[in-house]
């Protein structure tokens, strides 16, 4: 009789621990969820927005009180005043968002990470990306608005434009991106010198030069919405490579 008392509980003791293992490995298995952080630089009411630095140790984030985290990675919001952001260190991001116009994000490296990253510049807003972006995910630009690239971004992917304009270049700094190009919205182009777009632009979308340079592209483009050239000039091909469009031009 005493050996039966003793050997249930340690029976039962063995049983719960089993199963206190299998949810920590479970636990440590499943991914953290993206958050949706708002951009609050000064510590003031959630949504303020403005200047400040973007790292992963100040409470930048809802009003002063979240940190921002590289590992899972989280979504950004910026509304309010609108402002510079400067990176101080690399930044991994999924998904930001630009409710106000006029911020600027510059500085470091910006990594996008996580499933279909998305920029999105809602009504008629627009934001200027001046750090380098990166990633394997590709970049979905989203939203009504205007979304300007000017570094030399890396990221692979893909790039599609599900609406609004994505513009390469301010009209002084070229920005440049890779691989093929999904435009079923406006692909712009404001460079000052020459800028090869090598990958095929597809989609029901329009292509814009309106930059003093030279924009090469080398792609068989099958692109329906038509082409304008308001400045500068858009070259097919580059001696070595033919480049091709489809529908019709405007040449200003």
């Amino acid at each position: 009789m005493v050996s039966y008392g003793v050997e249930a509980p340690v029976k039962k003791l063995v049983r719960t621990a089993n199963i206190a293992a299998v949810f920590a490995v479970l636990l440590a298995g499943s991914p953290s969820r993206a958050a949706d952080l708002t951009w609050d630089p000064n510590g003031g009411a959630s949504g303020a927005g403005g200047s400040g630095t973007w790292d992963t140790t100040t409470p930048s984030w809802n009003g002063g009180t979240a940190i921002w985290n590289n590992a899972t990675p989280d979504n950004a919001i910026f509304g309010g005043a609108a402002g510079t952001v400067s990176l101080s260190v690399p930044i991994t991001v999924q998904n930001l968002t630009f409710n106000v116009g006029g911020y600027t994000i510059t500085g470091g490296n910006l990594t996008l990470g996580g499933t279909n990253p998305t920029i999105t510049t809602t009504g008629t807003n627009s934001a200027i990306i001046n750090s380098a972006i990166a990633g394997t995910a590709g970049l979905v630009k989203s939203g009504t608005g205007t979304l300007v690239l000017t570094g030399t971004n890396t990221y692979t992917g893909g790039t599609t434009i599900s609406a609004g304009t994505l513009q390469l270049g301010n009209g002084g700094t070229s920005g440049s991106i890779v691989g093929n190009v999904t435009d079923n919205g406006t692909l712009a182009v404001n460079n000052s010198s020459v800028l090869v777009l090598p990958g095929v632009i597809s989609g029901s979308g329009g292509v814009t030069q309106i930059g003093r340079g030279t924009t090469v592209v080398t792609g068989a483009n099958t692109y329906t919405g038509g082409t304008t050239i308001s400045a500068g000039r858009l070259q097919l091909g580059n001696g070595g490579t033919t480049g091709s469009i489809v529908g019709d031009v405007a040449d200003n």
